[in-house]
């Protein structure tokens, strides 16, 4: 019985130790995990294409205000015209010019809400391919220098107004303290726009019409 118990026990000991030896080499030391960081405010403020990008949304909105204003002009022409008294209310020409305004409101509000909904759709799409070439160059860049681990380090704004704000930039902040040695920021820039510029810039920016 005795030689039965230490037996048990001698495997459990066994077992434990080699779990333990397993887990120990299944981890890896914290010396050899290399971290760096990258300001991703500054990489969207600074890289060429979020600045084309909020140049061609900007000009693409002034097209479809300028278009929606030509559209009401055209209705404010025909409601100065019933106005003017020109045409009796119970006239034919009368109730055509309603009908056509009607008829020309409720196409523009349309052509309108169906040109926002686009250019918002085509917002959102580039600026989700702009964050994954931004995290592909962080991978490339990590890769080829042999770093574990790239961390968003964004700066708190001091010059938010608003307390609460300013209270979640900074409990939100996940890097306290980076040494500039280990920041990848500018490196990352210069990927991208070079991989940006290499696959055509802005022309490579198609909105629909």
């Amino acid at each position: 019985m005795h030689t039965k118990s230490t037996l048990v026990c001698g495997v459990i000991l066994g077992a434990s130790v080699l779990a333990v030896a397993h887990g120990q080499q299944g981890q890896p030391a914290i010396g050899q995990t290399t971290v760096a960081v990258v300001d991703m405010t500054r990489v969207f403020e600074t890289a060429q294409m979020p600045k084309d990008l909020e140049r061609i949304f900007g000009e693409r909105k002034s097209e479809i205000e300028a278009e929606a204003r030509a559209k009401k002009e055209k209705i404010d022409l025909i409601q100065k015209e019933l106005d003017s008294g020109a045409f009796a209310k119970d006239s034919p020409d009368y109730q055509d010019r309603i009908l056509q305004m009607e008829t020309l409101k409720l196409r523009g509000d349309h052509w309108l809400r169906s040109n926002e909904r686009s250019l918002g759709r085509a917002r959102k799409h580039y600026f989700e391919v702009l964050y994954k070439q931004v995290t592909q160059a962080c991978q490339d860049v990590a890769q080829s220098q042999g770093i574990d681990i790239v961390l968003s380090d964004n700066p708190v704004d001091f010059d938010i107004p608003d307390a609460a704000v300013l209270i979640n930039q900074i409990l939100g902040k996940k890097v306290v303290y980076a040494s500039p040695r280990v920041d990848l920021t500018q490196i990352i820039i210069d990927r991208f726009d070079n991989e940006y510029l290499r696959l055509g810039g802005a022309d490579s920016i198609k909105l629909a019409k």
